[in-house]
């Protein structure tokens, strides 16, 4: 509040009797000047400020109120994802007055964000109700996304456009989806695409039938509800739905008839006798024979019959199909009538068009022609027009100036055309101009249903040229001249007044040969030529029939023969007949086998002989033309026997390791292989050794050597002080095995003798040996022939001997000391 006061000073008089009091007036003003209105944040104030304003003394006192209102206020609220770059998920506008409370909080929301899989990272309302404050009412919500997405998108394969893909959700890991939040609309979306489709009276269809597209792949379908530890990224696939017609149109077209060329002349001679009907004709039968028709249609005449000289034609009206193939109305007809137009061309022999196109449902949904494709037209089994192998062609007229029928040559190159097509032909006599703003194919056209298309044709045939003669220019120069010059030539008429073009050609000198080959040598064995008009009978100068019968009695078989009685001449003529020999047969059968002896340097057998066999077999063909023999042999001619490996034998070595593989023929001798064995060198020790002495060695080993197999003879002798153990005795000779076992020769020591000593008689120690003195050695065994005993050289009972004794005896005791004896070898 603002108080603006004046104070003015006055003289009063007081009543004593009744108190009031009376001011004087002093004519006194003052002015009060203008208040500004406080500003307050958030409010507008009706006024700016209270105007200046005179007082005076008699002025009452003054009251002004300023009123102020509440500012209106915008603010938002952006829900932010912090894991996709700052994406804003979702912006809240407000509305509202300064102060106000707006009522919204972010409680709700980051509710349902958390069950969408994101957590809170910051919330500038902290949580509270947004109160509108001026200036700046911007808050932002940050989060952060933890669970994961599911998407589901639509792909056209034919364009690989995407059709839809805003089938997005997300949610916390686990949480599950109800049906409405994905799998109802992308099942729903589905139907529409590749299920639904209305017919042409509206009538709702679920079966794809002509629905714009059809199902590819759905990897949807194996989807669970469930939000998963990833991101699931799903693709539906379809393609555009082309359905392929394929309609079969009869339709009726005017007819060109071929007369061959012996019976042009009678065909014009009856007409020209003015023979109205050419069955009356005595010849007529004949004729009909040697006329067939090339082009149009044939129906039978009033009597049933389909006659090609006289041949009784119509037109059909307009036939419409659906793309089910079935009929429909163009022009009002009913359905009786389109049948009968129908079944009318089918019993007659018509040109059956058949239509075939490619027709798009996914470009055309609502009728019209853009969807269509690939149209094209088939004529059957006419294969066109041609001349070729004629150097004439003739067409049958009448001259104005005597009305006689006569054949008029075509023979201009610049008017006859050859290898004119059935399907120029349609062309040169279907009227294309009918309703040229909807597409057609050749007279056939496509007209907009709701369900696709209709189907029809207009057979209008052009009325001023009569009939043309495929591939020239003749009817149509003619037609094209006036009536009144007396020059056009008529054509024949039928019974309806429809022309009929009759046509004839002048063939060219064909010439065909035959060859007669032998198919197992490739030799061509003869070869004849003939001559002829084209499309007359060929006729070999030797009968073919003829050849194949002598080549058959030469043991020749026929294999093919692509020419037969009655062939006419063609553009290509040549022909061949294929023969092949006779042949008989037998079974056959060659044995080779491989041997390996195994042999000692002796000759003697060291091992078992290793033998390996194979039997080749073949069924022998006996050429019964060459008189030769063929055959293939088993295993292709050749095996290969296997490597064998030399057996081992202790002792020996071979002098081949191994026979190496070899390879054989059925030709092959049969392979002798033989391997000889050597004995190795072997080596042996002997040992003396004490039995009295924990068997100590006595001396030296000795070390003896020789080939495996083979002995030697050992002359050993008993060491100095010692004798032979009980039982053991001296070997004299020793045979080398792979298994040399040392010799080990016990002893054990002499026994000292005391002369004189009972008891001590060297006969008594030693019974049944000499004795010697005690200083005396036994000696080794002398070599055969010189052996002494040792009782020859010793004196008796003195332990004396002779010098040359001693001498000896002292070398023998030392060499019998160090283990050596004289050796000598001998084979074993």
């Amino acid at each position: 509040m603002v108080q603006k006061s004046r104070s003015f000073l006055s003289t009063g008089y007081q009543n004593p009797f009744t108190g009031e009091i009376s001011w004087s007036e002093t004519g006194e003003t003052d002015t009060l000047p203008a208040v500004p209105t406080p500003a307050i944040t958030g409010y507008t104030p009706d006024q700016t400020s209270v105007a200046a304003v005179t007082v005076s003394t008699a002025s009452p006192d003054i009251v002004k109120t300023v009123t102020y209102t509440p500012n209106n206020e915008a603010g938002k609220v952006q829900y932010i994802d912090d894991s996709d770059n700052g994406k804003v998920l979702r912006e809240i506008g407000l509305q509202g007055k300064f102060s106000e409370d707006s009522g919204y909080n972010t409680k709700d929301a980051l509710a349902r964000y958390y069950q969408l899989g994101y957590d809170l990272v910051s919330d500038s309302t902290n949580g509270h109700n947004i109160v509108f404050n001026t200036g700046d009412n911007f808050y932002k919500v940050h989060l952060k996304f933890v669970g994961h997405r599911v998407s589901v998108k639509i792909i056209d394969d034919s364009t690989g456009e995407t059709l839809n893909d805003s089938f997005n959700v997300t949610g916390r890991v686990g949480a599950r989806l109800s049906a409405d939040q994905l799998s109802n609309p992308v099942n729903d979306e589905l139907a529409q695409l590749t299920k639904v489709w209305y017919d042409y009276n509206g009538n709702e269809h679920t079966d794809g039938k002509y629905a714009p597209f059809q199902l590819v792949s759905n990897g949807f379908t194996g989807f669970d509800g469930k939000i998963a530890e990833r991101d699931l990224a799903f693709e539906i696939h379809v393609r555009d739905n082309i359905i392929h017609e394929n309609l079969d149109i009869p339709i009726a077209l005017p007819p060109i008839v071929q007369v061959d060329p012996a019976y042009a002349d009678q065909l014009a001679q009856a007409y020209t006798k003015g023979i109205t009907n050419p069955q009356s004709d005595p010849n007529h039968q004949e004729l009909v024979e040697h006329a067939h028709l090339l082009y149009g249609t044939l129906v039978p005449n009033s009597d049933g019959q389909v006659d090609p000289l006289y041949p009784h034609y119509n037109y059909a009206s307009n036939i419409s199909y659906n793309l089910d193939g079935t009929l429909t109305a163009y022009q009002g007809e009913s359905t009786d009538q389109l049948l009968s137009q129908v079944q009318g061309l089918q019993k007659a022999n018509h040109l059956n068009v058949k239509l075939t196109f490619d027709f798009n449902l996914a470009e055309n949904q609502h009728g019209g022609t853009n969807g269509i494709s690939h149209a094209k037209l088939s004529f059957g089994n006419y294969q066109g027009f041609d001349t070729t192998g004629y150097h004439d062609l003739k067409m049958l007229v009448q001259d104005p100036s005597n009305r006689s029928y006569k054949w008029i040559s075509l023979a201009n190159p610049t008017v006859l055309q050859a290898n004119m097509s059935a399907e120029d032909y349609v062309k040169s006599i279907i009227d294309q101009s009918a309703q040229s703003s909807i597409p057609s194919v050749d007279g056939i056209f496509f007209s907009p249903m709701s369900n696709g298309i209709q189907v029809y044709y207009t057979p209008n045939y052009r009325s001023g040229y009569g009939t043309m003669i495929p591939g020239t220019t003749i009817a149509q120069q003619q037609y094209q001249q006036s009536m009144q010059d007396g020059t056009t030539p008529y054509m024949p008429q039928n019974d309806v007044g429809y022309p009929i073009t009759y046509i004839t050609m002048v063939p060219d000198t064909e010439e065909a040969t035959i060859s007669y080959i032998d198919d197992t040598t490739g030799a061509t064995l003869a070869t004849d030529q003939a001559h002829g008009d084209y499309h007359s009978v060929i006729s070999f100068a030797t009968d073919p029939e003829a050849r194949v019968s002598g080549y058959q009695a030469q043991n020749y078989e026929l294999v093919s023969n692509n020419f037969a009685a009655g062939t006419k001449y063609g553009l290509t003529n040549r022909f061949e007949v294929h023969l092949k020999h006779r042949t008989s047969s037998a079974n056959e059968s060659r044995t080779v086998t491989e041997t390996v002896h195994y042999q000692y340097a002796d000759g003697t057998t060291a091992k078992p002989d290793q033998v390996q066999t194979v039997t080749f077999t073949r069924t022998k063909l006996h050429d019964l033309v060459t008189n030769t023999d063929m055959g293939a042999w088993s295993q292709d001619g050749q095996h290969t026997f296997a490597e064998v490996a030399s057996p081992d034998i202790a002792g020996y070595l071979p002098d081949q390791p191994r026979i190496a593989p070899v390879a054989v023929t059925p030709d092959s001798d049969n392979l002798t292989r033989t391997v000889v064995y050597q004995p190795v060198d072997e080596h042996n020790t002997i040992k003396f050794v004490d039995d009295g002495n924990n068997q100590r060695q006595v001396g030296p080993v000795i070390t003896i050597s020789g080939k495996t197999g083979t002995s030697i003879e050992l002359r050993l002798a008993v060491p100095a002080g010692y004798v032979l153990a009980p039982g053991q005795t001296l070997p004299t000779a020793y045979t080398f095995t792979a298994q040399n076992k040392p010799i080990i020769i016990h002893l054990v020591k002499k026994p000292v003798i005391t002369p004189g000593q009972p008891g001590n008689d060297a006969s008594t120690l030693n019974p049944g040996r000499p004795t010697l003195p005690n200083n005396a050695l036994a000696t080794p065994a002398p070599a055969q022939g010189d052996r002494q005993t040792a009782s020859d050289k010793t004196l008796p009972q003195t332990g004396a001997a002779n010098s040359g004794a001693a001498i000896s005896l002292g070398v023998a005791s030392l060499l019998g000391m160090l283990g050596l004896a004289g050796l000598s070898k001998k084979r074993g």
